[in-house]
């Protein structure tokens, strides 16, 4: 795509970045995939001046595709700054819909989430139900990032994983992605009971009605990973 001829004039409407995601333990960025909820390499996203996420690219890159891209991502900008205007004005409705965009986005973190929401009297049941599942989600990526980085025992990241997760169906593709890096986690720290919850949990995720085949045969193949960690460290303990 960078050698198409068109794709310097495209480049004159936007300002070019390019991240390179490492996870290597100095980088200072590598839980960014996960808060995020970065899926698919390469990424391809139109930020706003401040980083925050307006439209990410999906299909093919080309000049073409990323011009589409451009202009829903302008779109959104502008759908953004008239409800923020509405908000102003006292809107509860723009307010709830603002936030709904901003999470859906990935802009927003948990505890800025969970500020916002707890602001907003009034709303349906039916509606904040909803938005508290949104607020669910942007905490299972944070809590995901937190195993990238390690600020916490994952034990503990765990614990409130299993928390916010009691009472909220999480999409099961993002839950699975949390127990997969538990799995290094319980590795590393030598830890068989807590690849024994990681493992119920998958096995719990892989029995859920109306799942994906594809979902199922993630979780599957989790499932087994965790199984065979499990086996290779109780082996380890028997020959000590």
């Amino acid at each position: 795509m960078l050698l198409e001829s068109d794709f310097a004039e495209f480049g004159e409407k936007v300002v070019l970045y390019c991240h390179v995601i490492s996870f290597l333990k100095d980088e200072p960025h590598r839980s960014l995939p996960f808060r995020k909820r970065i899926e698919n390499l390469p990424h391809v996203a139109f930020l706003d001046s401040d980083g925050e996420t307006l439209a990410v690219h999906q299909g093919p890159v080309t000049v073409a595709g990323l011009e589409e891209t451009r202009v829903r991502a302008n779109g959104t900008r502008e759908e953004l700054q008239a409800l923020a205007e509405q908000v102003g004005q006292g809107s509860l409705e723009a307010r709830a819909t603002l936030f709904e965009k901003q999470a859906e986005l990935g802009n927003l973190e948990p505890e800025q989430a969970r500020r916002i929401l707890d602001s907003m009297n009034g709303l349906a049941p039916k509606r904040s139900k909803y938005l508290r599942g949104l607020v669910t989600e942007i905490e299972v990526a944070a809590l995901t990032a937190e195993l990238q980085i390690a600020e916490q025992p994952a034990d503990a990241l765990v614990d409130r994983f299993l928390e916010v997760t009691a009472s909220r169906v999480v999409p099961a593709k993002q839950c699975l992605m949390f127990w997969y890096f538990v799995s290094f986690a319980a590795e590393k720290s030598q830890d068989p009971a807590l690849l024994d919850v990681a493992l119920d949990e998958v096995a719990a995720l892989e029995g859920r009605e109306g799942l994906e085949d594809e979902i199922r045969e993630q979780a599957a193949a989790v499932g087994e990973q965790l199984r065979a960690q499990l086996a290779r460290m109780e082996n380890s303990r028997r020959s000590e």
